[in-house]
């Protein structure tokens, strides 16, 4: 294993003490400052104030060097016991994230496309009228799955993805132990290499969340792991030409690990020597990859050349940014991927500083490279790719890149604490601080008011979101707080969407969310404005004939009435209207 000298060694662990004492003052900091301007480090500001400072307060008092000496030398007192039957604590570990995903939903299905996928599942609208652009094998996981797990038991769609997602947190967790031990790392140090790739956020998406991005967290970690073993010692060439078969037929970012796999590959090749290429797991590592670009290349690159051109390369919002480099080093959205990394990792934004110190040794050798090929293309792929509902929303397009950097970052402070014999403590706190901000987010996403003030505190800035990402994110606080029965919070988060995206279809909700809560009068302007917008659509000239009613202004309900029976001849409302207006005139003609 490179290591750095020991003098740039010590100060690389000062580096990361700095680092992580910086990240904890941050915390704790960031929910007092008006705003979303920390959105990735503040969520003490929308958690269980008791549950949430508890966490907060083990990351720092881990930051004290008695403290962590102690959890140190316990962890190192375990790994002793343990021995060389390392597979007891990989068991432990999976079984326990495997019931923290479990017992930690996500219930406030914000993310991405959340409500969408887990609609199709439960409506049974077909995936592939809703999602085009899925591959078959996310088709496979996210919407057939699901549906057999309901049919053999699951008591919804959101139970059947969150038993998806506890088999994927196992698979992170023993992937995640295996990956410590595959680095050469021991004790503690190996301990806080495990707890950096395995707690980061994209465990949000292992609780409830259907989408393939889950599925290529695990996967890249799969890949570093078994791209190190290739890499240095020619093992593992199948397994590492598997995972990156899967990655391709999952999604199309599967792309990007294609130049760390080949860069192992073609490393452990060179480690086996000569007659490596006859050995048949060393063609079929490389069949394995070549045959799913064969069978879904065209899909991919067909997508990425037409729905992701259009959607997140090169948008209209793109291009009104000041096109494609423009957007990417835009300050904004620089400061929203400062933000996504430390949502997902917080100390990857300390690996500029830990290179510095460490020195270009506690990078190097074949794992290192490994590592900056796995990560750099991600790291690329978050420059320039811009999601339609932002990054803030659709964070889960970069779970991947999250845990490449981690990987990463999990090397070089791997390093460090192996290099650095007296500072060697700083492991259990490396530790406790991924898995107390880790299990922040899982506690926050499992509190649904707080979530949705979350949401909404991002919709009202500062800084400011461009009217689409508002849009979208208020037509989501209306629906959500429709169903959770907050009729004035529904209509209040529908009156924002309609000054901002006023179209026929957002009038109308708005119309309906203040007609629940009782306020017809604004019900009926939002309906007014709905079929001005678009006349031909009789539900909404029905609606706004039901406002009419209710504020007893016949003459504008006679007028809808005739509407709608002008669009669909004999509708049974219109002609019971009509004849209801008629009866009343003819009475007060009598009198």
């Amino acid at each position: 294993m490179t290591s750095p000298p020991p003098e740039r060694a010590a100060r690389a662990a000062l580096a990361l003490w700095l680092s992580l004492a910086t990240l904890v003052a941050l915390q704790a900091l960031l929910p007092f400052v008006a705003g979303m301007w920390g959105w990735g480090l503040n969520l003490l500001a929308f958690a269980p104030p008791r549950t949430g400072w508890a966490l907060w307060a083990v990351a720092a008092l881990a930051l004290a060097p008695l403290h962590a000496r102690l959890i140190a030398g316990a962890i190192e007192r375990v790994g002793s016991a343990l021995g060389g039957r390392m597979w007891i604590l990989g068991l432990v570990c999976a079984l326990g994230a495997a019931l923290l995903a479990w017992r930690l939903p996500d219930v406030v299905h914000y993310t991405g496309d959340f409500l969408l996928r887990q609609g199709a599942i439960e409506q049974s609208v077909p995936a592939t009228e809703l999602f085009p652009q899925a591959l078959p094998l996310d088709v496979a996981l996210h919407y057939h799955l699901p549906r057999w797990l309901i049919q053999h038991g699951a008591r919804g769609a959101a139970d059947a993805a969150r038993l998806i997602g506890a088999v994927e947190a196992a698979a992170l967790a023993w992937l995640a132990v295996a990956f410590g031990r595959t680095l050469g790392l021991r004790g503690v140090a190996a301990v806080a290499g495990a707890a950096l790739v395995f707690f980061g956020g994209w465990l949000g998406l292992m609780t409830g969340y259907g989408k393939a991005f889950s599925e290529e967290v695990v996967l890249a970690l799969a890949i570093a792991g078994f791209g190190v073993r290739a890499a240095e010692r020619g093992e593992a060439l199948l397994p590492l030409g598997a995972c990156l078969a899967l990655a391709l037929a999952l999604h199309r970012s599967g792309l990007a690990f294609l130049p760390a796999g080949a860069l192992a590959l073609a490393l452990g090749m060179r480690v086996r020597g000569a007659q490596a290429g006859r050995r048949p797991d060393a063609l079929l590592a490389l069949a394995l990859p070549v045959a799913a670009l064969a069978l879904v290349g065209p899909r991919i690159f067909g997508t990425l050349a037409g729905f992701d051109l259009t959607h997140h390369l090169s948008s209209p919002a793109v291009r009104g940014a000041g096109g494609v480099l423009g957007a990417a080093f835009a300050p904004d959205h620089l400061l929203d991927l400062v933000n996504l990394a430390a949502l997902l990792s917080p100390l990857a934004l300390a690996i500029p500083l830990l290179l510095l110190a460490g020195g270009r040794s506690l990078a190097g050798g074949r794992a290192g490279a490994v590592m900056i090929a796995l990560a750099v293309p991600q790291l690329v792929m978050m420059l320039f790719v811009h999601p339609t509902r932002g990054v803030f929303q659709d964070w889960d397009v970069f779970a991947p890149a999250g845990i490449t950097l981690a990987t990463l970052a999990a090397l070089l402070v791997g390093r460090t604490l192996e290099a650095a014999a007296s500072w060697r403590w700083l492991g259990a706190s490396v530790a406790l601080d991924a898995a107390a901000y880790a299990l922040l987010w899982l506690v926050h996403s499992n509190d649904l008011d707080r979530g949705l003030t979350r949401v909404a505190a991002a919709a009202l800035g500062p800084p400011p979101r461009s009217e689409a990402e508002r849009g979208i994110s208020w037509e989501f606080l209306g629906t959500r707080y429709h169903e959770f029965g907050h009729p004035r919070e529904s209509a209040e988060a529908m009156a924002r969407v309609a000054a901002l995206t006023p179209s026929a279809r957002i009038l109308m909700e708005w119309g309906l969310a203040e007609a629940r809560r009782g306020d017809y009068e604004t019900a009926r302007r939002a309906f007014e404005g709905a079929v001005e917008r678009d006349p031909t659509q009789a539900r909404l000239w029905m609606n706004l004939l039901q406002a009419d009613i209710r504020l007893g202004d016949l003459a504008a309900a006679e007028r809808a009435a005739l509407q709608i029976r002008r669009l669909i001849p004999g509708n049974a409302l219109a002609e019971r209207t009509l004849a209801e207006i008629q009866r009343r005139r003819a009475q007060r003609g009598r009198k």
